[in-house]
């Protein structure tokens, strides 16, 4: 084909002439229309939602909800309190239900995202049209060049903001995660010195009722070693060792007594009040007396 207007022979596919500039155009496709579509494509892909605050937050829920659940798990095992086995079936079912939604394709700013890209596609695809059929016109060629980057600064607009909310979002997480973490190990310490206060109460009664009660009985070490075992529990090696000296020195089962509190010593890295302890006991036999003290070598 030729250009009407200086008779140059035109490139194929091409509606310009590369000598004159002539648009050749016609009623079903010219390069008004072709920039038209594309203005409209940029009008609705400025119309679209920008990323969300609050939706971005679904992109970490997956990941963020079942470590609360897990925490809120643990801290109801250690504390036993019911709030928080409500709190945990809570976030199990949102758990659950956030991972239906987003395998779904219905979490957060999926939608607006999807129709971001399918739109990017279409400019894309008339782009290359237009640039095919008028590319050469410089006109056409400026017009495609700003609607282009127009259509790049939206992308990288709304890229950054996601990024932004996601940053804020692993901040805030961050933070939840610190707090939770803080939370249970108050709760954990708190369990502790309960367990350590109940265990002092009870080797406390215990002592006094085998005092009161007449369980001390020269041929039977059961009782003695039981109750020692469950004073060094408690962590209380000097009340242990008041207890050896009253009941058990010098008595059947008096070495097993003494041989459980120089390896509490021992467990707990206190070699000197093992010595000291060792150095003042006075057992039945003195065999027994030797294999005491060769403990404190082994």
């Amino acid at each position: 084909m030729k250009c009407p207007k200086c008779k140059e022979e035109l490139p194929l596919l091409s509606r310009v002439c590369p000598v004159c500039g002539y648009v050749l155009e016609d009623e079903n496709h010219n390069a008004s229309d072709s920039i038209n579509r594309l203005e409209h494509l940029l009008h609705e892909m400025k119309g679209l939602p920008r990323p969300s605050f609050l939706k971005s937050m679904n992109r970490l829920s997956i990941f963020v909800l079942p470590i609360l659940t897990l925490l809120l798990v643990i801290m109801a095992v250690v504390s036993q309190a019911g709030l928080l086995w409500i709190l945990s079936i809570i976030f199990a079912v949102w758990t659950l239900v956030v991972i239906i939604l987003r395998l779904a394709g219905r979490l957060g700013n999926t939608y607006s995202d999807r129709q971001f890209a399918k739109m990017k596609n279409d400019f894309e695809l008339l782009a290359r049209s237009a640039d095919r059929d008028f590319g050469k016109n410089r006109e056409v060629a400026r017009l495609l060049e700003e609607i282009t980057a127009q259509i790049a600064d939206i992308e990288t607009s709304r890229r950054n903001i996601s990024r932004r909310h996601t940053l804020y979002w692993i901040i805030i997480a961050a933070c939840v995660l610190a707090a939770s973490s803080t939370v249970l190990h108050s709760i954990r310490n708190a369990a502790r010195e309960y367990d350590a206060e109940t265990a002092i109460q009870g080797w406390q009664d215990a002592v006094e009722k085998f005092r009161t009660s007449g369980l001390d009985d020269d041929y039977d070490a059961a009782p003695r070693t039981m109750l020692l075992k469950k004073i060094l529990e408690a962590g209380e090696a000097v009340a242990a060792e008041d207890f050896f000296r009253e009941f058990c020195m010098k008595r059947i089962g008096d070495y097993d007594c003494a041989r459980q509190i120089v390896e509490y010593y021992r467990q707990n890295n206190k070699v000197q009040e093992a010595r000291r302890f060792v150095e003042s006991c006075q057992l039945r036999y003195k065999s027994e007396y030797k294999k005491l003290e060769k403990l404190l070598t082994d």
